[in-house]
C-alpha cells in the first residue's frame, strides 16, 4: 500500500503563507482564522459553509473565507 507523504513549505518572504498538501476523505464540522486556498486535484468535493452546499471537481480553485463554519466530503478515492 502507497505510503501518503505531506510536504510543508515555508518561503521566508511569504512568512504567513503554508502550502501543503491532504488527503481527505471527510472533515467534519470546523472553522479557520484564515483565508484557506485549495486546489481538488481528484475527484469531487462537497464543501458545506454556513448552511449552503458546493459541489467541486477536478483542478477547481476554491478560496474560503476566514470565521465561516464549514464541513467537507470528498466523493471518489482520495489522491493516493
Amino acid at each position: 500500500m502507497p505510503r501518503n507523504e505531506y510536504e510543508l513549505i515555508e518561503h521566508s518572504d511569504l512568512a504567513d503563507v503554508k502550502v501543503f498538501l491532504v488527503d481527505l476523505a471527510y472533515r467534519n464540522l470546523h472553522m479557520h482564522n484564515d483565508f484557506e486556498l485549495c486546489l481538488l486535484l481528484q475527484g469531487k468535493l462537497e464543501v458545506s459553509v454556513q448552511r449552503t452546499t458546493y459541489l467541486f471537481s477536478k483542478n477547481d480553485l476554491i478560496l474560503l473565507i476566514p470565521n465561516s463554519h464549514m464541513n467537507c466530503a470528498h466523493k471518489t478515492t482520495a489522491v493516493p
